[in-house]
């Protein structure tokens, strides 16, 4: 039996193919569920429950905070931890890289904080 969606689970929310609706500039776009043309409201089909994805050129990311990770002094940062708000205007910040280990191969007070005690980065 055709649905007329495409549902796919993950573990943090179901995608759900829609149909768009030509509005004018000044408003959002409209979005009916395929599944049963109901418009969505927030992204969420009332009649059926599923959640739509959203593109990330309708939601642009921002407020980026990027922290590098080094495993040594003076070495490129093998890793980055980057994090972002959707929908947010903020600048990105490129944060100071943390070192995880000392020249003779001991973890750094810093490292140590973060990963004993909890420390915020």
């Amino acid at each position: 039996e055709e649905r007329g969606y495409t549902e796919t689970e993950t573990e943090t929310e179901t995608e759900t193919e829609v149909e768009t609706e030509s509005t004018p500039q000044t408003q959002a776009p409209t979005y009916h569920c395929r599944r049963c043309k109901t418009v969505m409201q927030n992204g969420v089909c009332p009649t059926c429950g599923f959640k739509m994805y959203v593109p990330m050129d309708e939601k642009k990311l921002g407020k980026i905070e990027i922290f590098p990770i080094q495993t040594k002094l003076n070495q490129p940062a093998s890793r980055i931890i980057l994090r972002g708000v959707l929908g947010a205007k903020s600048p990105t910040k490129l944060y100071p890289p943390l070192v995880m280990h000392k020249t003779d191969g001991s973890r750094s007070e810093l490292a140590e904080q973060i990963l004993r005690n909890g420390k915020e980065m």
